[in-house]
């Protein structure tokens, strides 16, 4: 008989996730500012790509709690 596999998030690993994606956005805040280096306009769209799919899966992880 096969086990069944259930993927129960908690409180902690959710604000795990928030406080990464929180980490990302400040760092590509800092494009803003003419005294750092900038990414280029792909490296850009990566990253605003990658905190999508972040949140994206936070969003999954919220309808997994109870």
């Amino acid at each position: 008989m096969a086990k069944e596999v259930v993927n129960k998030i908690d409180a902690y690993e959710l604000s795990v996730e928030i406080s990464a994606t929180s980490s990302i956005i400040n760092g590509l805040a800092n494009q803003c500012d003419n005294k750092c280096d900038h990414l280029t306009e792909e490296s850009l769209r990566l990253a605003l790509f990658g905190v999508c799919r972040l949140l994206d899966r936070i969003a999954n992880d919220v309808e997994k709690l109870e």
